[in-house]
């Protein structure tokens, strides 16, 4: 079983900015098995947050990817909030064919 994690953040104060804080937080995990690639499972969250006093906003991202034997199965989902509150959110989700792979 093949396997990867990986987790990165990344944090920064822009005091040019009026004291804008810039956080950044990727997580990604995939599997796959050795001898059966329609096992292959991925995932990956990315989160970008800017804030100062008074206030807060934040888009996550996300991607899931599976497969099986005719197909790439992703699901993507994208979600903005300002203070806590969800103002946007869309999912997409798409079946690529398995040509040649």
């Amino acid at each position: 079983m093949a396997q990867l994690t990986k987790h990165v953040v990344l944090s920064e104060l822009q005091p040019e900015r009026d004291d804008l804080v810039y956080d950044n937080r990727q997580w990604i995990e995939a599997t796959v098995a050795d001898d059966d690639p329609t096992s292959v499972r991925a995932h990956a969250t990315a989160e970008v947050t800017l804030r100062r006093a008074g206030w807060e906003v934040r888009t996550t991202g996300t991607v899931d990817l599976t497969a099986d034997a005719d197909a790439f199965h992703l699901a993507i989902g994208v979600t903005a909030t300002h203070d806590g509150v969800e103002v946007w959110s869309r999912t997409w989700n798409d079946d690529i064919p398995r040509e040649w792979a």
